[in-house]
């Protein structure tokens, strides 16, 4: 597949990540118990996997073994992330979720910052992302569902403005020519 069609699949699915979690909030306010809330859920993650693939291709020239574990790591991070959420009152998986979860953002942070293709302001953006979903692990395994909730809920206002900012990246093309051996800011 071409680098282009990569990425502009890649920039839907983060737009559409963004707007799926969007109404995900909007049908647990409206119909807390009809369902509509854990289909949008599920379809919101599944929705992020192009992303993710698309941020490996941005990152493989710069660093094939920490961008292949940043896609390797969001598996099982989507997949715990779905059992959580059809799960809400699992505390023990709310926790592994969220320390599992704050992996990829974590690893594709800490590449943008070193990639000269990325803005630097959208690795801080991840890099916060992760870790508010680390410290919502941590709180919550400490025994502070409050803490648990604040990091949780941190973590996705911050993986809501790293998508919508990553969709804006990658449908305006700005990844489409990226070659082997591109620039980074070490």
């Amino acid at each position: 597949m071409p680098e282009s069609s990569v990425f502009r699949l890649a920039g839907w699915g983060a737009f559409a990540g963004v707007v799926l979690m969007v109404l995900f909030f909007v049908a647990l306010a409206a119909a807390p118990t009809s369902g509509v809330s854990e289909v949008l859920a599920v379809v919101g993650v599944g929705a992020l996997t192009p992303a993710f693939y698309g941020l490996y291709r941005a990152h493989r020239h710069e660093s094939v073994g920490w961008s292949r574990l940043g896609l390797v790591a969001w598996v099982p991070a989507a997949a715990l992330d779905i059992a959580s959420l059809l799960s809400p009152g699992n505390i023990g998986l709310f926790a592994l979720d969220n320390l599992v979860f704050a992996v990829p953002f974590l690893v594709f942070g800490g590449l943008a910052l070193r990639s000269a293709p990325m803005p630097r302001a959208l690795g801080w953006v991840a890099l916060v992302t992760g870790a508010a979903y680390l410290l919502a692990g941590v709180a919550t395994v400490a025994g502070s569902q409050v803490g648990g909730m604040i990091g949780g809920l941190g973590g996705l206002v911050f993986m809501l403005i790293w998508f919508a900012w990553l969709s804006r990246l990658f449908l305006t093309g700005r990844f489409a020519g990226l070659q082997e051996g591109s620039v980074s800011r070490r």
